[in-house]
Formats: C-alpha cells, sequence, structure tokens
C-alpha cells in the first residue's frame, strides 16, 4: 500500500499538541491551504464524526468530506476520505517526549481496479501537499 510518514517533536506536552491538532477552529493557523472546515455531523468530535475540508488547490477552492476513525486523546487521531476511487487514512500519533511530544503522521492510500495505477501519483501528491503540516504545527504551538 503507498502511502508515506512524517515526524516531528514539539515542545508541549501531548494534551495540548492532541487539543490543538483536532480545533478545527484553528486549522489554517497550521494547514494554510485549509480556508474552513465544517462539521457534518452533530455532537463532539468522535470516532465516526464526519467534517468538510474546504482548502485552497491549484483548481481553485476544493471540498474534502473526512470521517474521525481514531479519537484516544491524547494518544491518537484519525480521519479518512473516500473520493474518486481513492481513499486515504491519516493517522496522527502523540507520545510523550521528555516534557514535549513526539508526533507522527502516517498517511496510507488505496485504490481500487484501474485506479490502482495511480496510487503513486495520488500518494505524491498528498505528500507534496501534507509534509510541511508538522513543521507547522511545530512553529505556531512553539511560538505560543
Amino acid at each position: 500500500m503507498p502511502g508515506f510518514e512524517f515526524a516531528e517533536r514539539i515542545d508541549r506536552p501531548p494534551q495540548e499538541v492532541f487539543d490543538f491538532l483536532v480545533d478545527f477552529d484553528r486549522a489554517s493557523e497550521w494547514a494554510p491551504e485549509i480556508t474552513r472546515v465544517e462539521m457534518l455531523t452533530d455532537g463532539p468530535l468522535r470516532v465516526g464524526s464526519r467534517y468538510r475540508e474546504m482548502r485552497w488547490t491549484t483548481k481553485g477552492e476544493s471540498r474534502i468530506d473526512m470521517e474521525v476513525t481514531a479519537f484516544d486523546r491524547p494518544g491518537r487521531y484519525s480521519a479518512a476520505f473516500d473520493a474518486g476511487g481513492y481513499q486515504a487514512t491519516f493517522n496522527y500519533f502523540f507520545t510523550p517526549d521528555g516534557d514535549g511530544t513526539r508526533v507522527e503522521m502516517a498517511c496510507v492510500v488505496h485504490a481500487s481496479g484501474a485506479r490502482t495505477l495511480l496510487s503513486p501519483l495520488i500518494t505524491w501528491l498528498l505528500r507534496r501537499q501534507d509534509k510541511q503540516k508538522l513543521r507547522n504545527l511545530k512553529r505556531v504551538l512553539e511560538s505560543a
């Protein structure tokens, strides 16, 4: 299965890093391509919650509907999308590291049928788009 991983150490405790990452009102502070996030389900964020990310791409504003697949504060958060024959799951792991947190992001991409041939390209595009996110998260949290 194609995918990619990134990791970053952030000088903040796991609960603070986790809570900031899932505060969708602040998403554009560390993921500047995201213009807004709309909740599609009621209630607090949990496994099964759905939300829509609006983001700028080279083709203009687009949207992607995400579903929370893991929510274990402060250790793990995962969300996935299924669009155009591709599925991607973004897994975030938060591990105590001294007085800070090691954050790991692992993305797994699945495709079906003939689209399997394009999985490496989709993975490359997602990786290119997401490679700065953890660095941005670190910068924002450590400058607060």
